[in-house]
């Protein structure tokens, strides 16, 4: 495996290898099978417990965050420090190399060439067993506003619904997804997302985004597909935009969580409660059978939820949950009806999870989810 010296170093590799990628899709329409797009993660970390001991510096902290279990087994992960922010993982028995950029103390972002279907895998086992990871989660909302950017040109977009975290079941009997991807460019594109964004509103939610970025000039340009997972993956002949991108991204991401952040429940100053729920608003009521399959499945610990909880019936359309949060091992409340969710977030309680829980209920519910606050005011 190639060792580099530095980020720039890596970096510069990385350019090479998604100039490469874009040629040759350019030139064949295809990739080869081990492809040289340039896939990136952005991830939320909560590392408060780590940072207060003195012998965890950030080479340590990031070999315990990335040393997976797997099947009672420790896969061999090696962690080179390149710079004081920037460390390669190097997973041997899997053929994995990911370099992780050190953005601060919440935020990450892993850059990969490698296989893509293998590092999803990984980092999928990774952040179900590590508590102090969490991914960024793009809700539909989120990923429309990214394609109509200065300097982006939109490409393409797929619609998803996933049913089955639901319902519970994978039988051909109930079976219920739906998948939907369409590229392209130009006006068509344009009135064909318009349409689909429309008439499928009740029914699938944004998967995916892609767009091309300019930057000073028309040999400088970047194309991306941006997924609800936090995931970006880009060829083109600019790096750096492929680096800008995470970091927009970042940056709006941190100005949602801070904006939930507000609605926390806490004493102030005069030693006064203030705060306020947060509503998860269905378009449509559910079904008791539903609801029920909702109730357990939601607060069984399972991906991609990662809430464990007790459910108590209070009446007949009324439900409380008290919720651990697995990211952070914190607890909070939900109470639940057929047509909303109120949460009761406490200081504790990790704001990341609002919009992991947002995301997913746009993703597995078959109709529209919105977050309001007391005024029914939409908050995202």
């Amino acid at each position: 495996m190639k060792r580099f010296r530095s980020k720039k170093e890596t970096f510069d590799f990385f350019e090479e290898q998604i100039a490469r990628a874009y040629h040759k899709l350019y030139e064949d329409k295809k990739l080869e099978y081990e492809s040289y797009l340039l896939k990136s993660y952005l991830l939320e970390i909560n590392i408060s417990d780590l940072l207060e001991e003195e012998r965890y510096q950030r080479y340590q902290i990031i070999k315990t965050l990335f040393s997976p279990f797997l099947k009672n087994k420790t896969i061999g992960l090696e962690v080179n420090e390149i710079e004081p922010d920037f460390f390669e993982l190097v997973y041997k028995d899997l053929n994995i190399s990911i370099y992780v950029e050190w953005i601060s103390q919440r935020f990450l972002f892993l850059y990969t060439l490698s296989n893509s279907q293998k590092v999803d895998s990984l980092l999928h086992k990774i952040v179900f067993n590590q508590p102090r990871i969490d991914r960024f989660w793009f809700w539909d909302e989120f990923l429309d506003s990214q394609i109509t950017k200065c300097n982006r040109f939109f490409k393409g977009f797929s619609f998803d619904y996933d049913y089955r975290p639901i319902i519970g079941r994978q039988d051909e009997e109930v079976l219920s997804y739906l998948k939907m991807q369409i590229w392209g460019g130009g006006k068509e594109l344009n009135e064909i997302y318009a349409r689909l964004r429309e008439l499928l509103s009740k029914m699938a939610i944004l998967g995916k985004v892609r767009f091309k970025e300019f930057g000073d000039n028309e040999n400088e340009f970047i194309i991306s597909d941006v997924k609800f997972t936090g995931k970006v993956k880009s060829y083109g002949t600019n790096v750096g935009l492929h680096r800008k991108i995470l970091v927009d991204l970042k940056q709006q991401y941190e100005g949602k969580l801070t904006q939930i952040d507000k609605y926390r429940f806490r004493w102030n100053s005069q030693n006064l409660m203030e705060g306020q729920p947060l509503y998860f608003v269905f378009t449509e009521p559910l079904s008791e059978e539903i609801l029920l399959r909702f109730l357990e499945k939601t607060f069984n610990g399972s991906m991609p939820f990662r809430l464990l909880g007790i459910v108590s019936q209070m009446d007949k359309y009324e439900y409380i949950a008290h919720v651990v949060d697995l990211h952070v091992g914190e607890k909070f409340i939900l109470q639940i009806f057929p047509d909303m969710v109120l949460a009761y977030l406490s200081e504790e309680v990790c704001t990341n999870t609002i919009l992991r829980l947002y995301t997913n209920l746009q993703h597995t519910l078959k109709m529209e989810v919105k977050l309001e606050n007391d005024s029914e005011e939409k908050i995202l």
